[in-house]
């Protein structure tokens, strides 16, 4: 399947929605006080993201992604050198390429409408971007969604203190193969490690019923024309070896599941019981 090859094509992120970049404070019901939160909450939509601020608080930030639109979409993630402009990551985009001295940091490949995922990232102060790189059809051919304004920056500054969730389930990736958890249905945070020796991706979907993963291929490289053969709940694209990075994602019952890496030909099936 060629979802990373046409669809992964991590390149500047994607923009968050609405900014909550705050930190918050609570006692469970023993009094205990509860691990301080800086979220983020970020809606994709066609084809454009706007924030509620442009500036967010640093160290452990929570990215709530939400697919608010009726395509699919992706979050490319970037740390982009201090003062450039959304007009130097389209001219770099339409040249081929990522904009001079932007870091890919990895976000999330592919998310179905209407599914909502998070990752917990320590960010230090600078600026970064969102993109999405899926293609519409247009007048002239398959254009990614950038290309229809699907781009923003957004400053980091300061640290807010807050802690990362704790996972609940791990997943690592070594140059063989995925080892997966058993896994209930629910929304869980999952961290996605690779324990490997090269750069590895956590290509995440399920298949519906009666489709294979030549019909996903099919799918995106048609610029996903049609029904979609697959649900896509999150996932993560390509980090470095020894690197770990959490997700929350939203398992369903009874479905059977793959991540995958496809540069690195690696493959997992697994299913998921009751929650």
């Amino acid at each position: 399947m060629r979802i990373r090859l046409l669809c992964l094509v991590a390149i500047v992120g994607l923009a968050a929605l609405s900014c909550g970049g705050g930190d918050t404070t609570g006692d469970d019901a023993a009094g205990t006080p509860e691990p301080q939160q800086n979220v983020v909450e970020v809606g994709l939509t066609e084809f454009a993201f706007g924030m509620s601020a442009e500036e967010i608080t640093g160290g452990n930030v929570t990215f709530e992604f939400t697919n608010q639109g009726d395509a699919h979409h992706e979050v490319g993630f970037w740390r982009v050198e201090e003062g450039t402009t959304i007009q130097d990551i389209e001219r770099a985009l339409n040249q081929g390429g990522p904009p001079k001295g932007a870091d890919d940091l990895s976000g999330i490949p592919v998310l179905s409408p209407g599914y909502s995922t998070a990752m917990a990232r320590d960010l230090e102060p600078g600026t970064y971007g969102f993109v999405c790189m899926l293609p519409v059809a247009g007048e002239k051919g398959y254009t990614p969604h950038a290309a229809e304004g699907m781009v923003t920056l957004f400053d980091v500054e300061g640290t807010s203190g807050a802690s990362a969730p704790a996972p609940e389930y791990t997943v690592t990736v070594t140059d063989d193969a995925f080892d997966v958890q058993e896994i209930e249905a629910g929304d869980h945070w999952v961290e996605l490690v690779n324990g490997g020796t090269k750069t590895h991706e956590f290509a995440l979907f399920s298949p519906e019923e009666g489709n294979a993963l030549e019909d996903i291929d099919r799918w995106f490289g048609t610029g996903q024309k049609g029904p979609a053969p697959a649900v896509f709940p999150g996932g993560l694209q390509s980090i470095p070896p020894g690197d770990a990075i959490s997700l929350r994602i939203t398992f369903e019952e009874g479905r059977t599941y793959v991540f995958q890496d496809f540069e690195n030909e690696i493959e997992t099936e697994f299913e998921v019981g009751s929650g």
